[in-house]
């Protein structure tokens, strides 16, 4: 049956399914509206680094899907990342105006669905990909890695014949301060869902989103991120988002993946607790998943 059918049959029926959400069809590229548009923020980037994907141009409140894929793209999602994986983020709402963003995490070797593997490292092989569900808009930006920069080899230094002498103590690092007027909130972390259930050997995302409560004076904020299972088990396990940077009064969105191998007993139950901590004012916020087999 059509994978577009069972998508929009499994949304209106008020509920997104796992396969439903793994047949959502991109588009081919006769189908992309010429306004339709993304860029890739920072520029710059290596293999294994969060990226945000802004995109606009799209139709009105259009839920769309945020990946990265084999280039070419053609239609459906062969070519795209498996769903799931912090390299595929559906769904993702359009605002009014046709505009929004989602966070991935690039790879040097992207694991497609139906089509191997790509070496996302040579230029041209891989591109970040926004999507319709209908295929009525398409826009793509090439994955580009910042190139390695070797390192020199250092000049071997002469070793000095002078009396050594002692050597001050280093003064301690100097801890982060708040600009002038600057008054700091606190920031605070959902998690969607709270609950995830797994089967034998199988892993889910969660949705992590974070506020910087700070005034508009204290300007953007860099949070760390940890994650803590209680009970600990082995084989159960997560994945912890990298450092993001939010502006003061936004939110910005990351993703994590929770992991049960097949030897995790069935009936386990493991309670994530995700902590984002803010560099400047040290403040910390955390939100919690329980997760069963």
């Amino acid at each position: 049956m059509d994978s577009k059918y069972n998508l929009r049959k499994a949304l209106a029926a008020g509920g997104v399914t796992i396969a439903a959400l793994g047949s959502v069809l991109l588009g081919g590229a006769g189908a992309a509206q010429a306004a339709a548009s993304i860029t890739i923020t920072p520029g710059t980037y290596s293999a294994g680094q969060t990226v945000t994907v802004n995109f606009s141009g799209f139709p009105a409140n259009a839920q769309v899907g945020v990946t990265i894929c084999k280039a070419p793209v053609t239609t459906g999602t062969n070519e795209c990342a498996k769903f799931g994986t912090p390299q595929y983020i559906f769904p993702v709402n359009a605002d009014a105006s046709g505009a929004g963003s989602a966070q991935l995490v690039t790879v040097a070797t992207l694991e497609t669905q139906t089509v191997g593997s790509a070496d996302c490292t040579v230029a041209g092989t891989c591109v970040f990909s926004v999507g319709t569900v209908d295929g009525s808009a398409l826009a793509s930006a090439p994955v580009t890695f910042t190139a390695a920069t070797p390192t020199p080899t250092p000049t071997p230094t002469p070793t000095p014949t002078a009396t050594a002498t002692a050597s001050p103590s280093p003064s301690p690092a100097p801890t982060p301060t708040s600009p002038a007027g600057c008054v700091r909130g606190t920031p605070s972390l959902t998690v969607t869902p709270t609950i995830v259930s797994l089967s034998r050997g199988s892993s889910a995302m969660v949705v992590l989103t974070l506020r910087n409560a700070d005034a508009i004076t204290c300007g953007s904020s860099t949070f760390s991120w940890s994650v803590v299972a209680s009970p600990v088990v082995a084989g159960f396990t997560s994945t912890t988002p990298a450092a993001v940077t939010v502006a003061a009064g936004s939110s910005q969105t990351v993703t994590a993946t929770i992991s049960a191998l097949s030897t995790v007993p069935i009936g386990t139950r493991v309670t994530f607790t995700y902590r984002a901590t803010r560099s400047a004012s040290p403040t910390t916020t955390s939100a919690s998943v329980v997760a069963s087999k």
